[in-house]
Order: structure tokens, then C-alpha cells, then sequence
């Protein structure tokens, strides 16, 4: 029982850990995406 425990807790956490990775890399981007639209209107002006 144990052994099942510990090996979904590692499960969980691992999960956990690429979530935040792709929730992290998407706001990377769209932050970056924005930051490209800004600098292409303060061209344009």
C-alpha cells in the first residue's frame, strides 16, 4: 500500500511539474506576442 502511495504522489508531482512548465511556457509566449504587437504599433505611430 505504501509503495502504491508513494508512487502516485511522485505521479502527482511530476504532473504538477509539467503543468507549471506548459501553463509557465504559455504565458512566456503570449507576453512575448504582446510585447511584438506593441513594438510593431510604436513603429507604425
Amino acid at each position: 500500500m505504501n509503495i502504491i502511495i508513494g508512487s502516485d504522489r511522485a505521479i502527482g508531482i511530476v504532473v504538477g511539474i509539467i503543468l507549471a512548465i506548459i501553463i509557465f511556457t504559455l504565458i512566456a509566449s503570449l507576453i512575448f506576442y504582446m510585447n511584438r504587437i506593441a513594438q510593431r504599433r510604436k513603429l507604425k505611430k
